[in-house]
């Protein structure tokens, strides 16, 4: 069973940098799209998960308005992951990803605990297409892109340690695969190519975020998915999602792929981590757990 594996491979390397001691580890927003995608790949794992409205084995805590609750839960840990935020969708609030993750920062600081890994997104980039490294400039353009960006630049003056996680497309919480309906269109090039993005699957998220938690002096930002980027169709079609084409308009960017160089110096990747029939099988299994 693909999860299976992951985990006793994942604990075990773990276990091999740590004694026979796993991380404490913290994770915030459990009730999120990404988070409820990745937990059925942490069911062996022993992490504590943390939710603002009542769901089973989460800790009701508050992120906002229960500053003492946050940090009695983050005491102790080795490092905390914060999925907790707001994503794209009519009135949404987006100054609360910036103040989430102070809320997480603060709490994390007076709680003496470890290391914190903030989710933040591709979004940042705007409409800059190509390799995009964490070195290069970002102009994002819309709203939740620029409510990021913000939250990245109150983190890296944080006192506290942390790391902005530059989140590509996760297959099942992504707008082609998650966000798929009947009657689906992919913008197609006179090649006859649709556009590539870089992507991940949610079980190598979840291993590539276990190591992360127990790497020491992680950068300030740091781009998360797997190398190399795939065309969009490809991988509607690897998901038995059917779909027409339409003329690529002028305003479509052909290729938006995340530099991971600097990832791969902590997360060992491998050939199939990249292959977009691995990444459906991820997915297929997470919904299925």
């Amino acid at each position: 069973m693909l999860a299976r594996g992951i985990l006793r491979v994942t604990m075990s390397s773990i276990q091999s940098k740590q004694s026979a001691d796993f991380p404490n580890i913290v994770v915030l927003g459990a009730s999120g799209r990404l988070a409820r995608l990745i937990r059925p790949f942490w069911e062996n794992v022993p992490v504590r998960w943390q939710s603002r409205t009542p769901l089973n084995g989460c800790e009701r805590v508050d992120i906002l308005n229960d500053p003492d609750g946050l940090k009695a839960m983050l005491s102790g840990a080795d490092c905390v992951i914060c999925f907790a935020g707001v994503t794209p969708a009519p009135d949404a609030h987006f100054d609360d990803n910036i103040n989430l993750a102070k809320a997480c920062l603060n709490a994390a600081s007076d709680a003496h605990a470890g290391h914190v890994l903030l989710t933040s997104s591709a979004a940042v980039y705007g409409a800059d297409d190509g390799d995009l490294s964490e070195a290069a400039d970002v102009h994002p353009i819309s709203d939740y892109g620029r409510a990021k960006h913000q939250m990245e630049q109150m983190a890296t003056q944080h006192s506290h340690p942390s790391t902005c996680l530059r989140i590509g497309n996760v297959v099942g919480a992504d707008a082609a695969v998650g966000g798929w309906q009947p009657g689906a269109v992919m913008d197609q090039f006179p090649d006859g190519s649709t556009p590539t993005r870089s992507y991940i699957g949610p079980a190598t998220l979840t291993r590539a975020l276990l190591r992360l938690a127990i790497t020491p002096a992680l950068p300030k930002i740091l781009n998360l998915a797997a190398p190399g980027s795939l065309e969009m169709g490809a991988l509607l079609t690897a998901a038995d999602r059917p779909f027409s084409y339409r003329p690529a308009g002028p305003q479509t960017l052909a290729n938006v792929n995340l530099d991971t160089r600097l990832l791969e110096t902590f997360v060992p990747f491998s050939a199939q981590d990249s292959d977009p029939a691995q990444m459906v099988r991820e997915w297929k299994e997470a919904i299925t757990l």
